[in-house]
């Protein structure tokens, strides 16, 4: 008899993709806020279109999207039938606080430095 419920290694696995996708937008999001804010308060764009901003906040991205390439090539012995429709269901929820609390904070940091 099989499980219903999805594996947690693989909801585990979907749920890095969201989280990466949701640090990808907190440090978007900053970004076009630094660039906004330099040309509204100075007329140009930042010094290097702000690049290192972009660049900085890739890094973890990068390493999360690289973790969940790991784990999705070790994780082909996972226990139970794989449901991908239910596994991203469950890692969407599973991140949603996660990137809420991202996006609050991007939100924060704009605000205070308006």
């Amino acid at each position: 008899m099989t499980s219903s419920r999805p594996s947690a290694v693989r909801v585990f696995h979907k749920s890095l993709h969201f989280l990466s996708g949701g640090w990808l937008a907190s440090v978007w999001w900053l970004w076009l806020a630094q660039v906004e804010q330099s040309l509204r308060r100075f007329g140009t764009a930042p010094e290097g279109y702000a690049a290192a901003t972009l660049l900085v906040g890739m890094i973890p991205v990068i390493l999360v999207e690289i973790c969940a390439m790991l784990l999705g090539k070790w994780m082909v012995t996972a226990p139970g039938v794989a449901a991908p429709g239910r596994e991203w269901h469950h890692a969407f929820w599973w991140t949603l606080v996660p990137n809420l609390m991202l996006l609050g904070t991007a939100y924060l940091m704009i605000l205070e430095g308006s």
